[in-house]
């Protein structure tokens, strides 16, 4: 696991701008599957992405018709979810979980919900501050009262 924050453009808040889950056997070097997430990618590829490790005769196929004989899976980023609405931590140890991967500890769902629960309003929050008029219409449209921010002298 990778992860780099810094302050955001506002200077007020870290921001996630670089992350990496990688799914290895056995502290091997031998990757499965590897989420990342480059919050300004350095090429035309998806801010959050996915990478599969690993062979598919199918995919195989569709690399050769389009002429890219000397790819593999791994070399596809699969978008997930973009900037804001990316797979957390939790939800790839869940993924472990479930699908028998790793042997899980007593409450672990309860403890993962609460951790992706944290996350999620952190993610709303951030969310929130990059688009208030979307949560004010919201908030509008659920009968709450919303007043926008008064103006100050110095601000005009």
């Amino acid at each position: 696991m990778l992860n780099t924050l810094n302050l955001d453009e506002s200077s007020r808040w870290l921001t996630t701008t670089k992350s990496s889950y990688t799914l290895q056997h056995n502290n091997t070097e031998d990757s499965i599957f590897a989420y990342d997430f480059v919050r300004t990618p350095p090429n035309k590829f998806p801010a959050a992405h996915f990478h599969i490790y690993g062979e598919s005769k199918r995919l195989k196929c569709v690399l050769n018709d389009a002429n890219r004989t000397k790819d593999k899976p791994a070399d596809f980023h699969l978008p997930v979810g973009g900037r804001r609405f990316r797979p957390c931590l939790e939800d790839i140890i869940e993924f472990c979980i479930l699908e028998g991967l790793v042997t899980s500890r007593d409450n672990w769902q309860q403890a993962l919900e609460e951790s992706r629960s944290l996350y999620y309003k952190t993610q709303l929050k951030a969310a929130a501050q990059r688009a208030p008029e979307v949560i004010a219409a919201v908030l509008k449209n659920n009968g709450w009262t919303v007043l926008p921010p008064r103006v100050s002298a110095n601000s005009a």
